[in-house]
């Protein structure tokens, strides 16, 4: 006598009580601030005004599409011989004038814990500049000092302005970013 017999079972597992989680919710979007090290330099030393405005919006977990927008104007003097910081040792004094946009990725390499924004991360920039340099005086330098021994032969004072010139360039940035106020 052959008996076969086949038994089949389904079953769905209930679980009669829910999990209690907390999903928290990465936000995405727009974040913008001013550089604070362009004014204090600025305070700091006399021939110096800058100001950046920064900003970045979040495209995944870890990667930001960032960007600078920046002006400055700084005064500066070259010269020879121990009178360098005055302005009888310079050579010449001109003065750069300047805006510039600077537009890149950051990758963050921080593993944020529960609710953190804070950013340790690497980039990098395509950068662009409209600027202008004014030639403020210039003293001619000469080996031979025969009929100046003490001093360089006086240029002079011509304030001439050389604007419209651009320039780009590639930035490498490694930075850390953190919150301050929620």
């Amino acid at each position: 006598m052959l008996v076969t017999a086949f038994g089949f079972s389904q079953g769905e597992s209930t679980n009669a009580q829910e999990n209690d989680t907390t999903v928290f919710k990465q936000s995405y979007g727009l974040r913008v601030g001013v550089d604070l090290s362009r004014p204090l330099v600025g305070i700091l030393e006399d021939n110096y005004t800058g100001l950046e405005f920064v900003g970045d919006y979040r495209l995944t977990q870890k990667l930001y599409l960032a960007g600078e927008l920046g002006n400055e104007k700084k005064t500066i003097g070259v010269g020879l011989g121990s009178e360098i910081n005055s302005v009888e040792g310079e050579l010449y004094n001109f003065t750069a004038s300047g805006s510039y946009l600077k537009l890149g990725i950051d990758y963050n390499t921080y593993g944020n814990w529960y609710g953190e924004q804070n950013m340790i991360y690497v980039g990098g920039r395509y950068a662009f500049s409209a600027f202008s340099q004014t030639l403020n005086n210039y003293k001619i330098f000469d080996t031979n000092r025969y009929w100046n021994p003490d001093d360089f032969a006086i240029g002079s004072s011509p304030n001439q302005e050389f604007s419209g010139l651009t320039a780009s360039w590639l930035d490498f940035v490694v930075g850390i970013k953190a919150e301050m106020l929620k």
